[in-house]
């Protein structure tokens, strides 16, 4: 894996302008660019997002300066348009698609050769080993880096690893979502592999902008995300109340405490944090600089119990 893993990785699925209501695209390029210049040294994208458009700003914006930073992509998912409102999407796990999604991903990226590539997710209907063997296929040929799995459980991480090393996995976690405790982060300790927490934020519910009034239209995912129905239920409302009087305390934003506690958990390597422009990024690298005494931590804990 060639380039600098830094603990906040942007996550780079904004530029591709779907699924998270209005984004401006001039704004999302700043995104990345103040990115850089905060020492963010890792970018996070995949092919499906935007179909494919977020990995084409990404390298059009990056040009030159991909050899010094970490790019990391995720493949596995075809898509196809079909006359509906939104693209239609289907898992697959292929060796033969999973090569035609790398070299499709190094034209729209302007590598060579993409330093960490991603299953994006298991697929039911082709044996893992199958899809991870092609992926060591591809890393022999020069065109991948290395490896690493998406949205496994423990079980499929253990037998991804004895197929071929993997070098990350990412997994959902945050202050609402600590499923991955269980086994998934002891298990990358246990290998040797970098635990990447996705959704830190969950889905922006943690910045501490949204509350039980809070409606998103349908070109928002979260109209449909189980958390923010949750959030209208007012299942967090402990939660966020406690977050938001920690943030208070130290001077922080909600967000910054909340990606501050994921950083601090054990055996999490780095956080994915996606930015729809520059202030966004300067919010979340700011989380560097917060550091949860134990008794802010406790009171965290004890809100989502």
């Amino acid at each position: 894996m060639t380039g600098r893993l830094s603990r906040i990785v942007l996550g780079c699925e904004p530029l591709g302008g779907a699924d998270w209501g209005p984004v401006d695209a001039k704004a999302a390029a700043a995104a990345v660019e103040e990115a850089v210049g905060r020492g963010i040294t890792a970018f996070d994208v995949a092919d499906v997002y935007g179909l494919g458009r977020a990995e084409t700003l990404l390298g059009e914006i990056l040009g030159g300066r991909m050899p010094e930073l970490l790019v990391m992509t995720k493949g596995g998912v075809r898509w196809w348009v079909d006359g509906q409102a939104r693209a239609r999407t289907a898992t697959d796990g292929s060796g033969a698609y999973l090569r035609h999604a790398v070299e499709a991903s190094l034209e729209r990226l302007r590598m060579d050769s993409i330093p960490l590539y991603f299953l994006h997710r298991p697929d039911p209907n082709v044996p893992l080993e199958e899809s991870v063997g092609a992926l060591a296929e591809l890393v022999k040929a020069g065109l991948v880096g290395s490896i690493g799995i998406c949205n496994a459980g423990a079980a499929e991480v253990r037998r991804a690893h004895a197929v071929h090393p993997l070098a990350a996995v990412q997994f959902e976690y945050s202050l609402l979502r600590r499923e991955a405790e269980a086994e998934l982060i002891p298990l990358c300790g246990e290998l040797g592999i970098e635990a990447l927490a996705h959704g830190p934020l969950a889905q922006g519910l943690l910045t501490g902008k949204y509350n039980r009034e809070s409606r998103f239209g349908g070109d928002d995912r979260r109209h449909r995300l189980p958390l923010f129905g949750e959030l209208a239920r007012g299942d967090h409302d402990q939660v966020l109340a406690r977050l938001r009087e920690a943030a208070r305390k130290r001077g922080a934003s909600p967000a910054q405490l909340a990606l501050s506690w994921v950083l601090g958990r054990p055996g999490i390597t780095a956080v994915i944090a996606g930015a729809k422009d520059a202030a966004q990024v300067r919010d979340n690298v700011g989380a560097l600089d917060v550091h949860l005494d134990a008794q802010d931590s406790d009171r965290l804990d004890i809100a989502i119990r």
